[in-house]
């Protein structure tokens, strides 16, 4: 793979160190918000990021592409309705989100290397730091290991550390290390191992199934594999899963993740989610709002499906602007074409989102509508 004009150029340093802060600030751990002055201070550095991009934007007269004008719209929207009604509980919250699209978008335009490798020192610092705990506080129930991990919840930690896969690809591939490489092989072995031992089923099908798609496709990519595809996949398999309970048919494929047939409870979550969006179809019931069960001392967090949260929280208005966003940003990738490594790699990340969206909520995922929002990038066929 060759590098290009843009690869040639020394690292700024300074760029990079930039860069790594706004990684700590804005994908900041659950583990550390138990500190309520840690808290407080990260919230204070998320808004000044959020103001410090925004007048980047305006000072250099950046203008936003369609998907994210869509994209911030839609994310005031929803925040703002869920503010409103009071369901959101996190004061920053809404900024996380806007700030990683304007920072990603900015960064892989204008220092696409000093991004990875940013990127890669985050993600890599972390996910020693996790594995460790992981060695150190084996799996013994979900509610003793989240209290001493970084990441306070088993299926939470692939949708922190995959990205940093995509990343670390991306760099090998920016700086022509080949996959075969050990500034390659060893920070993907440990994120890779890092998502495998936290046992979380959903977690270590995401992680083989990046690393399947990442190195079959490693120059080429099918033309039809493109997110839309995906997108009718995933719905398709979770209305066969939610109506006809097609998953009692493969127990025994379950059973080697440790599930059953109602895929822990799940499919009771699915059936009160429905409920709760039937109740509020077009505004949805806010997001951060609990899915109440049973009886009053039955309550859930989240739907356990990535579509289905979404109609519940956001409803037919919010769920309609986010499934735009996917379309655009697939549409657009398709037109940059599969012989683009980065392409692939970001459209590979989300198809296995999208994957572990079918029994997952993708709450804490902080970087995929990022990541949807660089197809609208038009440096992205520079960097090879």
């Amino acid at each position: 793979m060759k590098v290009t004009g843009t690869n040639k150029r020394k690292l700024n340093t300074g760029v990079v160190f930039f860069y790594v802060i706004n990684f700590f600030v804005l994908i900041s751990f659950s583990k550390f918000h138990t500190n309520p002055i840690y808290h407080i201070i990260n919230s204070v550095l998320t808004i000044m990021l959020f103001l410090y991009w925004g007048l980047t934007y305006i000072e250099h007269r950046i203008k936003l592409t369609t998907i994210n004008i869509l994209s911030l719209l839609y994310l005031v929207c929803i925040y703002g309705y869920s503010i409103y009604i009071g369901s959101l509980q996190g004061f920053s919250d809404p900024f996380i989100v806007i700030t990683l699209i304007l920072f990603i978008c900015y960064a892989f335009t204008h220092h696409p290397r000093e991004l990875f490798v940013a990127a890669l020192i985050f993600y890599v610092f972390f996910g020693v730091w996790q594995f460790y705990l992981e060695i150190t506080y084996s799996y013994v129930d979900e509610f003793e290991v989240t209290e001493n991990w970084l990441v306070e919840n088993k299926n939470v930690v692939v949708r922190y550390f995959l990205p940093g896969m995509m990343f670390t690809l991306l760099n090998s591939n920016c700086n022509n290390y080949g996959l075969l490489s050990y500034k390659t092989v060893v920070p993907l072995t440990l994120l890779a191992t890092t998502i495998i031992m936290s046992t979380s089923a959903t977690g270590i099908i995401g992680t083989l199934l990046f690393l399947f798609f990442a190195f079959l496709f490693k120059n080429k990519m099918p033309q039809r594999l493109t997110i839309n595809a995906f997108l009718i996949l995933t719905m398709a398999s979770f209305a066969l899963i939610l109506f006809y309970n097609v998953q009692e048919n493969f127990t025994q494929y379950l059973e080697l993740f440790g599930k059953d047939a109602t895929l822990s409870n799940r499919t009771e979550v699915w059936f009160f989610a429905v409920e709760q969006f039937l109740r509020n179809p077009i505004l949805g019931n806010g997001v951060g709002s609990v899915i109440e069960g049973a009886n009053p001392l039955m309550e859930f967090h989240h739907a356990h499906n990535y579509w289905l949260e979404a109609l519940r929280a956001t409803g037919l208005i919010g769920t309609g602007m986010l499934l735009t966003i996917y379309v655009i940003s697939s549409n657009n990738f398709k037109k940059q074409g599969n012989g683009n490594a980065s392409t692939r790699l970001f459209v590979i990340t989300i198809i296995t989102f999208l994957i572990m969206g079918i029994d997952e909520s993708l709450t804490n995922a902080y970087m995929l509508i990022p990541i949807l929002n660089l197809s609208g990038v038009k440096g992205v066929n520079k960097v090879k």
